[in-house]
């Protein structure tokens, strides 16, 4: 989710800079410095090249670059900020990208920018944690790649595509090399922020079990690909390493009620207001694929995952070494045993609630759109 200091309002006026002529010096270091690097380029087809210098980029100037599949041609690339008054501030906002040979049909572009510290990574474009912007040149005609939601892509003709960031969050100010790459086409899936099918990986690492398009209510859901909690390889029987429900094992907490698809995250927020230890905990510290908004799911988002849990986690029979049982974050309601939370067990002793001193191991889950 963007930052509000990155939103982009319907009634901001949209002011898009031309050529500066205030940097004028660092414009022809920048073209002295390309035309020093012709011949290193041309020999090796880098498939990266900065396309500034140290100083700001002039935003408007359109600047000649190599790929590795321009060979000896270059592209034009011309860089383009907008004016956000809801922050009074400037954005990277697109990219315009030219004289395409057809030797890069097949090929992805990759655009990322740096700031003036040459020891740090690429910064956020769009959507807050997007580093770099992937478009696809499929023979002339242009379309987003992978991790391409947040960014509309449209083809000017066969040779020259503009690339623009929905949400920016580059300040113009920042930033003082922009890259651009081509690289062998990564094909668009569920984990690259394609289309999700059950079964299929999703970016966290886990498998899909519930999708936007079906019972998902708008929203895709992976489990991880271990248990936490379980025991040697994967087999969930050493219950010693596993989990209370909450550090509160006698009364109810304030929360954490909800049992329904989509309630699983909150429940997990209620959980760990109010708890100090116990299954949220653990189901919040799990980490994977560079992915840490997991949480512990509601009642029926763990009844929807219990099929492909059978299907995909090694060695987890239904009834093998009794119930099975994993705690879900469903918490009992009132007028039931407050000191209690429903677990669900793989041998299909579904519907009941536990003590919550029991100790139980966790499936972390999370949701996402793509």
């Amino acid at each position: 989710m963007a930052t509000d200091a990155a939103e982009s309002y319907h009634d901001d006026p949209v002011i898009e800079r031309g050529k500066s002529k205030k940097r004028a010096t660092s414009v022809f270091a920048l073209i002295t410095l390309f035309v020093a690097s012709m011949f290193y380029l041309k020999t090796t087809l880098a498939a990266n090249i900065s396309i500034n210098s140290g100083s700001q980029v002039e935003f408007g100037q359109g600047i000649a670059a190599q790929t590795s599949c321009s060979g000896a041609s270059s592209l034009t690339v011309t860089p383009y900020d907008t004016f956000q008054s809801s922050n009074n501030s400037f954005y990277f906002s697109s990219v315009k990208i030219s004289n395409i040979p057809s030797s890069c049909y097949g090929f992805d572009f990759v655009i990322s920018a740096y700031n003036n510290n040459s020891g740090s990574g690429p910064f956020s474009l769009f959507n807050t944690n997007k580093t770099a912007s992937y478009v696809y040149d499929n023979s002339g005609t242009f379309q987003g790649g992978i991790f391409s939601k947040g960014i509309t892509v449209t083809t000017n003709s066969t040779s020259s595509v503009t690339i623009s960031f929905d949400t920016p969050t580059a300040l113009s100010q920042s930033v003082y090399k922009i890259t651009i790459q081509s690289t062998s086409h990564q094909a668009v899936t569920c984990a690259t922020g394609g289309t999700c099918n059950l079964g299929d990986t999703g970016p966290g690492g886990g498998i899909i079990f519930l999708t936007a398009s079906g019972s998902g209510a708008g929203l895709n859901y992976e489990f991880a690909p271990t248990v936490v909690g379980a025991g040697p390889n994967n087999t969930w029987v050493d219950y010693s390493n596993s989990f209370v429900w909450c550090s509160n094992t006698t009364t109810q907490i304030p929360g954490a009620f909800g049992t329904a698809i989509g309630t699983g995250k909150q429940n997990t927020i209620d959980m760990l207001a109010n708890c100090t230890s116990g299954a949220a905990y653990a189901a919040r510290n799990y980490s994977n694929n560079g992915y840490s908004d997991w949480f512990l799911p509601s009642f029926d988002e763990l009844s929807n995952a219990r099929t492909s849990l059978l299907t995909y986690l090694q060695n987890a029979q239904p009834g093998q070494w009794g119930a099975q049982r994993i705690w879900s974050s469903s918490q009992a309601a009132s007028g039931q045993n407050g000191a209690n939370a429903y677990f669900r067990g793989l041998d299909g002793y579904s519907n009941a609630n536990d003590g919550k001193a029991q100790t139980y191991p966790v499936i972390p889950v999370r949701s996402f759109t793509n």
